[in-house]
């Protein structure tokens, strides 16, 4: 959640910077600083980080000897992808959030020229717009965490994990539909704004599954899972391109991204997150 947070944060500022500088200077120049600020954070990644925290200097003495006594215990492994990808419940996640990315790409790499070629906005009253869209995503994404956590410990899993993802994203189906038969710039602004927090909350309880269900292979879950959002994404995309170009029509799409986002909902309620995919006793090496 706090890794979204920042990536919407960033996003929030990055509008804000780029377009005053693209009245001043070339448009290569955004390449060279998000190039520099790259290589800087390349760096400081490279000092500090490790593979084995068991080698990094800032380790205690404490998490050094958990470290080795998770090692001594065998909880590391390979991956049992057979097992994995044997189960519907990894189908339903990969589902889920394969067609919210499809619905929600559209914020990251197409709201600017909506607003601007769809809704009549200026270059900086996009900008702005756009800022103040990722700004409520990053406030929807840590309250999304918040709230999913609460209602699981109190309530349970499903009701704070898949009841409450499907919920979101039902409501952002709404907004979306609403959006598009709404004319007028602040509507939009508002509406898009709003949605785009609403689909922020959704992260942290799609990624707190990945851990529900995953247990000690939760980063597999977890990759598997992003990399089928990022391939619906990439789909989106180009055909979202193609249809703007052939049709210029910027309001039916987001009838399609709420279609998409419905059916996320409905993958949600299917997922039940109260048992692991895999069970340790399952795997024949795990005893070794």
């Amino acid at each position: 959640g706090l890794v979204w947070g920042a990536s919407r944060v960033g996003g929030a500022l990055t509008p804000l910077v780029i377009t005053p500088l693209l009245k001043v200077y070339p448009w290569q120049t955004p390449f060279f600083l998000f190039g520099a600020i790259g290589v800087i954070w390349s760096v400081l990644w490279y000092v500090w980080f490790r593979d084995d925290p068991a080698v990094h200097p800032a380790v205690s003495s404490q998490e050094l000897a958990e470290i080795a006594a998770s090692k001594s215990h065998g909880l590391h492994h390979g991956v049992p992808w057979g097992d994995l990808f044997g189960t519907p419940r990894l189908w339903l996640i990969l589902g889920m959030y394969g067609f919210y990315v499809f619905g929600d790409i559209f914020f990251m790499f197409g709201l600017t020229k909506y607003f601007t070629k769809g809704r009549g906005l200026g270059d900086y009253e996009a900008a702005l717009a756009v800022s103040l869209a990722f700004g409520v995503g990053a406030l929807g994404n840590a309250f999304g965490g918040w709230m999913s956590d609460r209602l699981s410990k109190r309530i349970g899993l499903w009701i704070g994990r898949s009841l409450v993802g499907a919920f979101i994203m039902t409501l952002a189906c709404l907004l979306l539909v609403v959006t598009a038969f709404f004319p007028g710039k602040w509507p939009a602004i508002l509406l898009l704004a709003t949605c785009f927090g609403v689909l922020d909350a959704m992260l942290p309880v799609a990624w707190s599954i990945c851990l529900d269900v995953g247990k000690q292979y939760s980063g597999a879950v977890s990759g598997a899972m992003n990399t089928a959002g990022q391939a619906a994404g990439a789909l989106c995309m180009v055909l979202y391109g193609y249809y703007i170009q052939w049709t210029s029509n910027y309001e039916t799409p987001l009838l399609i991204f709420a279609g998409s986002l419905l059916i996320s909902a409905a993958f949600f309620l299917l997922i039940d997150p109260t048992r692991p995919l895999v069970h340790e006793s399952s795997i024949p090496d795990a005893a070794h």
